[in-house]
Protein backbone atom coordinates (compact mmCIF):
# COMPACT_ATOMS: atom_id res chain seq x y z
CA UNK A 1 0.00 0.00 0.00
CA UNK A 2 2.88 1.99 0.87
CA UNK A 3 4.77 1.96 -2.30
CA UNK A 4 1.58 2.84 -4.31
CA UNK A 5 0.90 5.52 -2.29
CA UNK A 6 4.64 6.59 -3.07
CA UNK A 7 4.43 5.41 -6.82
CA UNK A 8 1.00 7.73 -7.11
CA UNK A 9 2.98 10.92 -5.40
CA UNK A 10 6.06 10.88 -7.51
CA UNK A 11 3.87 10.42 -10.79
CA UNK A 12 1.44 14.14 -9.31
CA UNK A 13 4.94 14.92 -8.41
CA UNK A 14 3.79 16.06 -4.96
CA UNK A 15 7.40 15.64 -3.00
CA UNK A 16 5.99 16.81 -0.15
CA UNK A 17 3.76 13.76 0.14
CA UNK A 18 7.16 11.72 -1.54
CA UNK A 19 9.10 12.51 1.11
CA UNK A 20 6.66 11.81 3.92
CA UNK A 21 5.95 8.17 2.46
CA UNK A 22 9.81 7.88 2.27
CA UNK A 23 10.15 9.18 6.08
CA UNK A 24 7.49 6.32 7.12
CA UNK A 25 9.24 3.50 5.08
CA UNK A 26 12.45 3.98 6.74
CA UNK A 27 11.38 4.81 9.93
CA UNK A 28 9.04 1.34 9.72
CA UNK A 29 12.12 -0.67 8.71
CA UNK A 30 14.22 0.90 11.59
CA UNK A 31 11.62 0.06 14.30
CA UNK A 32 10.80 -3.29 12.65
CA UNK A 33 14.71 -4.23 12.83
CA UNK A 34 14.78 -2.85 17.02
CA UNK A 35 12.08 -4.80 17.31
CA UNK A 36 13.69 -8.39 16.10
CA UNK A 37 16.94 -6.85 17.75
CA UNK A 38 14.85 -6.51 20.93
CA UNK A 39 13.55 -9.95 20.16
CA UNK A 40 16.97 -11.43 20.16
CA UNK A 41 18.24 -9.57 22.81
CA UNK A 42 15.33 -11.14 25.19
CA UNK A 43 15.94 -14.39 23.74
CA UNK A 44 19.63 -14.33 24.77
CA UNK A 45 18.90 -12.85 28.13
CA UNK A 46 16.35 -15.71 28.76
CA UNK A 47 19.13 -18.42 27.16
CA UNK A 48 21.68 -16.79 29.53
CA UNK A 49 19.50 -17.36 32.79
CA UNK A 50 19.05 -20.61 32.05
CA UNK A 51 22.77 -21.50 31.72
CA UNK A 52 23.78 -19.64 34.71
CA UNK A 53 21.39 -21.86 36.44
CA UNK A 54 22.70 -24.64 34.83
CA UNK A 55 26.60 -23.42 35.42
CA UNK A 56 25.54 -23.25 39.34
CA UNK A 57 24.66 -26.35 39.48
CA UNK A 58 28.30 -27.74 37.00
CA UNK A 59 29.92 -25.80 40.39
CA UNK A 60 28.14 -27.10 43.06
CA UNK A 61 28.29 -30.59 41.80
CA UNK A 62 32.08 -29.89 41.39
CA UNK A 63 32.54 -28.75 45.16
CA UNK A 64 30.30 -31.53 46.27
CA UNK A 65 32.29 -34.56 44.52
CA UNK A 66 35.78 -33.21 44.96
CA UNK A 67 35.35 -31.55 48.77
CA UNK A 68 36.64 -35.08 50.47
CA UNK A 69 39.46 -35.55 48.34
CA UNK A 70 40.49 -31.45 48.75
CA UNK A 71 40.29 -31.61 52.50
CA UNK A 72 42.50 -34.36 52.86
CA UNK A 73 45.20 -33.28 50.42
CA UNK A 74 45.55 -29.62 52.34
CA UNK A 75 45.43 -31.92 55.77
CA UNK A 76 48.25 -34.36 53.90
CA UNK A 77 50.25 -31.70 53.37
CA UNK A 78 50.38 -30.17 56.80
CA UNK A 79 50.90 -33.35 58.30
CA UNK A 80 53.81 -34.72 56.09
CA UNK A 81 55.55 -31.43 56.69
CA UNK A 82 54.96 -31.61 60.74
CA UNK A 83 56.20 -35.26 60.73
CA UNK A 84 59.06 -34.33 58.65
CA UNK A 85 60.06 -31.62 61.33
CA UNK A 86 59.85 -34.66 63.65
CA UNK A 87 61.99 -37.06 61.83
CA UNK A 88 64.40 -34.24 61.27
CA UNK A 89 64.65 -33.00 65.12
CA UNK A 90 62.78 -30.18 64.85
CA UNK A 91 60.29 -30.72 67.36
CA UNK A 92 60.43 -31.52 70.83
CA UNK A 93 58.76 -35.18 70.51
CA UNK A 94 60.70 -38.21 69.27
CA UNK A 95 57.41 -40.47 67.54
CA UNK A 96 55.49 -39.26 65.05
CA UNK A 97 51.74 -39.36 65.16
CA UNK A 98 49.00 -41.60 63.43
CA UNK A 99 47.93 -39.58 61.00
CA UNK A 100 51.66 -38.25 60.48
CA UNK A 101 52.72 -41.89 59.42
CA UNK A 102 50.03 -42.54 57.58
CA UNK A 103 50.03 -39.67 55.18
CA UNK A 104 54.08 -40.02 54.94
CA UNK A 105 53.41 -43.70 53.81
CA UNK A 106 51.32 -41.95 51.42
CA UNK A 107 52.81 -39.12 49.97
CA UNK A 108 53.07 -40.46 46.39
CA UNK A 109 49.51 -40.05 46.09
CA UNK A 110 47.78 -37.24 44.36
CA UNK A 111 44.66 -38.73 43.56
CA UNK A 112 42.14 -35.62 43.08
CA UNK A 113 38.98 -35.49 42.19
CA UNK A 114 38.42 -32.06 39.69
CA UNK A 115 35.08 -32.34 38.07
CA UNK A 116 34.68 -30.77 34.64
CA UNK A 117 31.70 -27.91 33.83
CA UNK A 118 29.95 -29.63 31.45
CA UNK A 119 27.34 -27.09 30.83
CA UNK A 120 30.43 -24.43 29.93
CA UNK A 121 31.97 -26.75 27.75
CA UNK A 122 28.90 -27.38 25.87
CA UNK A 123 28.65 -23.35 25.08
CA UNK A 124 32.20 -23.34 23.96
CA UNK A 125 31.75 -26.76 21.84
CA UNK A 126 28.48 -24.44 20.24
CA UNK A 127 30.48 -21.17 19.56
CA UNK A 128 27.22 -19.72 21.71
CA UNK A 129 30.11 -18.06 24.64
CA UNK A 130 28.83 -14.40 23.37
CA UNK A 131 25.18 -14.76 25.55
CA UNK A 132 27.26 -14.36 28.60
CA UNK A 133 27.33 -11.05 29.35
CA UNK A 134 29.45 -10.24 32.34
CA UNK A 135 33.03 -9.95 31.88
CA UNK A 136 33.97 -10.89 35.58
CA UNK A 137 32.18 -14.08 34.96
CA UNK A 138 34.05 -15.01 31.87
CA UNK A 139 37.35 -14.08 33.15
CA UNK A 140 36.70 -16.54 36.02
CA UNK A 141 35.52 -18.94 34.04
CA UNK A 142 38.54 -18.74 32.04
CA UNK A 143 40.73 -18.64 35.39
CA UNK A 144 38.93 -21.71 36.37
CA UNK A 145 39.97 -23.60 33.10
CA UNK A 146 43.38 -22.58 33.30
CA UNK A 147 43.89 -23.62 36.70
CA UNK A 148 42.21 -27.26 35.79
CA UNK A 149 44.65 -27.73 32.92
CA UNK A 150 47.08 -26.97 35.14
CA UNK A 151 45.92 -29.59 38.01
CA UNK A 152 45.83 -32.20 35.55
CA UNK A 153 49.25 -31.42 34.69
CA UNK A 154 50.46 -31.92 38.43
CA UNK A 155 48.65 -35.06 38.56
CA UNK A 156 50.22 -36.60 35.64
CA UNK A 157 54.05 -35.57 35.96
CA UNK A 158 54.00 -35.26 40.00
CA UNK A 159 53.56 -38.77 40.50
CA UNK A 160 56.02 -39.61 38.29
CA UNK A 161 59.41 -39.40 40.69
CA UNK A 162 57.39 -39.77 43.61
CA UNK A 163 58.65 -42.90 46.22
CA UNK A 164 55.74 -45.88 47.16
CA UNK A 165 57.96 -45.55 50.60
CA UNK A 166 55.72 -47.92 52.35
CA UNK A 167 56.61 -50.59 49.08
CA UNK A 168 60.75 -49.46 49.59
CA UNK A 169 60.88 -49.87 53.44
CA UNK A 170 58.39 -52.04 54.49
CA UNK A 171 60.77 -52.42 57.78
CA UNK A 172 60.11 -48.62 58.57
CA UNK A 173 56.33 -48.49 57.77
CA UNK A 174 53.82 -50.81 58.08
CA UNK A 175 50.15 -50.70 56.55
CA UNK A 176 46.74 -52.49 57.48
CA UNK A 177 43.37 -51.73 56.36
CA UNK A 178 40.64 -51.45 57.93
CA UNK A 179 36.95 -49.98 57.61
CA UNK A 180 36.74 -46.65 59.37
CA UNK A 181 33.15 -46.40 60.42
CA UNK A 182 33.44 -42.46 61.06
CA UNK A 183 34.75 -41.72 57.08
CA UNK A 184 32.39 -44.32 55.64
CA UNK A 185 35.40 -45.84 53.57
CA UNK A 186 38.09 -48.26 53.84
CA UNK A 187 41.57 -46.72 55.27
CA UNK A 188 45.09 -47.86 56.28
CA UNK A 189 46.61 -47.60 59.41
CA UNK A 190 50.31 -47.03 59.55
CA UNK A 191 53.06 -48.05 62.49
CA UNK A 192 56.17 -46.09 61.30
CA UNK A 193 59.48 -46.63 63.18
CA UNK A 194 60.44 -43.07 63.70
CA UNK A 195 64.56 -43.38 64.97
CA UNK A 196 65.10 -46.15 61.89
CA UNK A 197 63.73 -43.40 59.66
CA UNK A 198 66.55 -41.36 60.83
CA UNK A 199 68.88 -43.46 60.65
CA UNK A 200 68.23 -44.20 57.29
CA UNK A 201 69.33 -41.70 54.58
CA UNK A 202 68.07 -42.89 52.01
CA UNK A 203 64.86 -43.03 53.12
CA UNK A 204 65.24 -39.05 54.25
CA UNK A 205 66.36 -38.40 50.74
CA UNK A 206 62.98 -39.87 49.40
CA UNK A 207 60.84 -38.22 51.76
CA UNK A 208 62.07 -35.22 51.41
CA UNK A 209 61.75 -35.48 47.61
CA UNK A 210 58.35 -36.82 48.32
CA UNK A 211 57.15 -33.73 50.29
CA UNK A 212 59.03 -31.12 48.26
CA UNK A 213 56.91 -32.46 45.14
CA UNK A 214 53.77 -32.50 46.90
CA UNK A 215 54.18 -29.39 48.82
CA UNK A 216 54.37 -28.07 44.80
CA UNK A 217 51.05 -29.91 44.16
CA UNK A 218 49.29 -28.81 46.76
CA UNK A 219 50.79 -24.75 46.32
CA UNK A 220 50.93 -24.09 42.41
CA UNK A 221 47.86 -26.47 41.67
CA UNK A 222 45.44 -27.79 44.19
CA UNK A 223 45.33 -24.48 45.58
CA UNK A 224 44.83 -22.21 43.03
CA UNK A 225 42.21 -24.59 41.41
CA UNK A 226 40.19 -24.43 44.72
CA UNK A 227 40.39 -20.90 45.47
CA UNK A 228 39.02 -20.38 41.53
CA UNK A 229 36.33 -22.75 42.13
CA UNK A 230 35.15 -20.89 45.04
CA UNK A 231 35.37 -17.17 43.47
CA UNK A 232 33.36 -18.67 40.28
CA UNK A 233 30.79 -20.21 42.32
CA UNK A 234 30.53 -16.90 44.67
CA UNK A 235 30.22 -14.78 41.19
CA UNK A 236 27.14 -16.66 40.18
CA UNK A 237 25.65 -16.48 43.52
CA UNK A 238 25.89 -12.60 42.70
CA UNK A 239 24.45 -12.53 39.15
CA UNK A 240 21.74 -15.24 40.43
CA UNK A 241 21.24 -13.80 43.68
CA UNK A 242 21.63 -16.61 45.36
CA UNK A 243 22.75 -17.00 49.43
CA UNK A 244 23.32 -20.47 50.77
CA UNK A 245 24.00 -19.21 54.48
CA UNK A 246 20.44 -20.59 55.73
CA UNK A 247 21.53 -24.34 53.56
CA UNK A 248 25.22 -24.14 55.48
CA UNK A 249 22.94 -23.14 58.69
CA UNK A 250 20.44 -26.37 57.90
CA UNK A 251 23.46 -28.55 57.56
Amino acid sequence: MILRRLTAHIKMQNWFAVAIDFVIVVVGVFIGIQVANWNEERKDIAHERVFLVRLHDDVMQAETKSARLRERRFGQRDAIIEGMAVIFGQRGRRVLSDEECVFIAFSHDFVITAPDIPSFNELLSSGRLNILRDGPLLNKLAGFQQSLEILAYWRSWGTRDQHALADKYPELIKLESFYDNKRGEVWSRATCDTDAMRRNQRFSNNLSENADTFDGFVRDALEPWNDQLAELHSRLDQLLDKNHEPEKARG
